[in-house]
């Protein structure tokens, strides 16, 4: 391949990745559709301006800017404000662990000024910052598993002094498996937890005054939900949906943390957020992140916590498109977040060296380059053919056809 990647209008998997520092080291990146390698790159969208607001505020860091501009018009208003985005390319196109680290920080600190200064000040209609947060990260070029981070805050906690986590967002499908108590007889090692049935939720948003939440399942968010008896404990600890309904009416985001460790299958059940994979709700991703950053500390600010009892394990789901020619089957699937096309591919088959030998082919929505869709493109020549090519995740919309 030719060592200076250059856009063509598809997301690449691009291996032996020099990066600018010439830190990589066999890294194998994702590419986005539309760059400008080494430096940076901009873009606009409209519609998202509120007529009103301020057309002088900007918010931005190192690796990323907004600004407004109206194009047009006495007044300003959605059709005639440009939202101006640039990605600096200061740490995008670096690969040292200092660089992706700032770049993931820069990431998070910009979207929650997005919500803080511009959406929730009435500057930016209300759901303006999930729009901004999309087209950013359909646009940033990353290693492989790191792209899951700009898509859903995802953090697989591997590293020292992390945390694993990830969002829980209106699209997604939250499945809950979960696990009830078995008594056989007095100090019998089969008493225990034991696996029972699954939960699948379905997370959507509602709106609420002049902003979105986030609601377990679209009727719950828009009737009156029951209200639980009594005062709820910290961390809230739910049964089933019923429990989350009243919690979730009233907050805008939610993340999934997950533990170090879990109580034993034979030892009694424990409460505490520690021990549980616990749902963090927060009305701002500020006091979301301030509160992942304090846990297993009980959050401040807007934050709340919730557990499933029985030594629940809950995993966000996104919908992914699968499409067989030979049999001619097309059909909907929910996978679980970090799911990648080698994944699915090898449900029906050996994953294959070579993407030509064995036809698959993944086209992936987008929204920041105009087209309405691109797609997923294998490197067209390598030194070496290796199966890692395939390890890219899935994103929500994706559409996986292939000939097995």
């Amino acid at each position: 391949m030719a060592d200076t990647p250059s856009p063509d209008g598809n997301y690449q998997i691009w291996p032996d990745f020099v990066g600018t520092d010439g830190s990589c080291t066999d890294s194998l990146y994702l590419l986005p559709p539309a760059f400008s390698y080494q430096g940076s790159y901009a873009w606009s969208t409209s519609l998202l301006f509120s007529p009103g607001g301020d057309l002088s505020k900007t918010v931005g860091n190192d690796d990323f800017t907004l600004t407004l501009k109206q194009t047009g018009g006495k007044d300003p208003d959605q059709f005639n404000v440009a939202i101006n985005l640039t990605i600096t390319g200061k740490n995008m196109w670096a690969c040292a662990p200092n660089a992706r680290a700032a770049l993931m920080g820069n990431f998070a600190t910009f979207v929650a000024a997005v919500e803080a200064e511009l959406e929730l000040a009435g500057v930016l209609v209300p759901g303006a910052t999930a729009i901004v947060a999309q087209q950013v990260a359909d646009l940033i070029a990353a290693p492989l598993l790191e792209t899951l981070f700009y898509r859903y805050r995802f953090s697989p906690g591997t590293a020292l002094g992390t945390t694993s986590y990830v969002d829980v967002r209106p699209g997604m499908r939250l499945r809950v498996d979960t696990e009830v108590r078995q008594f056989v007889t007095p100090s019998s090692p089969l008493n225990a937890s034991i696996a029972t049935g699954s939960l699948s939720i379905q997370v959507a948003s509602s709106p609420s005054g002049a902003t979105r939440t986030t609601a377990f399942d679209p009727l719950l968010a828009t009737i009156r939900a029951p209200k639980v008896a009594g005062t709820p404990p910290t961390p809230v600890q739910s049964g089933g949906l019923l429990d989350l309904s009243p919690v979730a009416a009233i907050r805008r985001h939610w993340r999934l943390l997950y533990p170090d460790s879990v109580v034993s299958p034979t030892d009694p059940g424990d409460t505490t957020i520690a021990k549980n994979v616990t749902l963090l709700g927060a009305d701002t991703l500020t006091d979301l992140d301030n509160a992942t950053s304090s846990w297993p500390k009980s959050p401040g600010g807007s934050a709340v916590t919730a557990i499933f009892l029985g030594r629940a394990l809950a995993l966000p789901e996104i919908p992914v498109w699968t499409s067989n020619s030979n049999r001619g089957v097309t059909a909907l699937e929910y996978l679980s977040i970090g799911t990648t096309i080698a994944n699915l591919v090898e449900r029906f088959g050996p994953i294959p060296i070579d993407a030509k030998l064995n036809p698959i082919t993944v086209a992936r929505p987008t929204t920041a380059t105009g087209s309405g869709g691109s797609f997923v493109e294998f490197p067209p020549s390598l030194k070496a053919l290796t199966s890692t090519l395939f390890d890219v995740p899935l994103a929500a919309g994706d559409v996986l056809s292939f000939s097995y």
